[in-house]
């Protein structure tokens, strides 16, 4: 991976140990977050929701955002969150509900809502009532698979994801038309789809033209990016950071 020049689409609060690790092997990681987190611009339908966490049997978080959110709205209002069971998309966000002091009940061994799913599928979820912390551009797979078991689901839109308009997209446009970015990472199908919006759609015949390489987690962003006919050279076995990087050094050093 040395001196790799390896784009991060992040959100640059959630980059950094990444771009640490790529530092380590010897790789260039340049900042891109095409992700804006945000509060909702209104609480009410949250707050109302939070009131009444005692009606639900799990509340399931599929982020690490979902999870600050959520706890930090809850702190806000005064209001205990113990009453529930807590399942965990994967490690990471486990580690969040660790840190605020909730341990999860269940974290699937494929971190995906696929692997949620096919975990709660062993239960008996028949009448139980799920609350999903989520962002306003949730993909539909988990509600509906929980409901399609039995439960009864509420969303609960705890944080918004945006575009970031900030960033430099006539650079990054002429970076790659210039060959001069060796990977794109991408780490949820908003990521992906923001970028192309930021740095305009003819940019997807420029990263064909090119000889970057894209990078992805999970089978969800894989499948976004090869809508627009991309070809996704890398996808690690787990949604780990560490994985993540051990996966495209490997590339990288097949290719050497």
């Amino acid at each position: 991976m040395r001196n790799r020049r390896i784009v991060i689409t992040r959100d640059k609060s959630q980059a950094e140990s990444l771009a640490r690790r790529i530092k380590e092997l010897g790789g260039k990681a340049i900042f891109f977050p095409t992700i804006e987190i945000r509060e909702p611009d209104d609480w009410q339908a949250c707050d109302a929701a939070l009131s009444g966490l005692r009606s639900y049997d799990w509340v399931v978080f599929t982020s690490v955002n979902g999870v600050n959110y959520f706890f930090d709205r809850l702190n806000e209002l005064n209001l205990s969150g113990e009453s529930f069971k807590v399942a965990a998309v994967g490690k990471r966000t486990a580690e969040a509900l660790e840190k605020r002091g909730r341990k999860a009940d269940l974290v699937p061994d494929e971190h995906t809502a696929s692997g949620l799913l096919n975990a709660f599928s062993a239960l008996e979820l028949r009448g139980a009532r799920f609350l999903l912390p989520t962002s306003n551009i949730a993909y539909r797979r988990l509600p509906e698979g929980l409901i399609e078991l039995g439960a009864r689901v509420d969303k609960l839109v705890v944080y918004h994801t945006v575009a970031n308009r900030s960033v430099d997209a006539e650079s990054m446009r002429m970076q790659i038309k210039n060959d001069e970015i060796d990977c794109l990472t991408f780490f949820s199908p908003s990521a992906f789809n923001y970028f192309i919006e930021i740095v305009g759609e003819p940019i997807v015949e420029d990263i064909k033209k090119s000889a970057v390489t894209i990078a992805a987690i999970g089978p969800t962003t894989s499948k976004a990016i090869a809508k627009l006919n991309l070809n996704v050279d890398v996808v690690p076995d787990r949604s780990l950071v560490e994985d993540f990087v051990e996966a495209l050094a490997a590339f990288y050093s097949n290719r050497n």
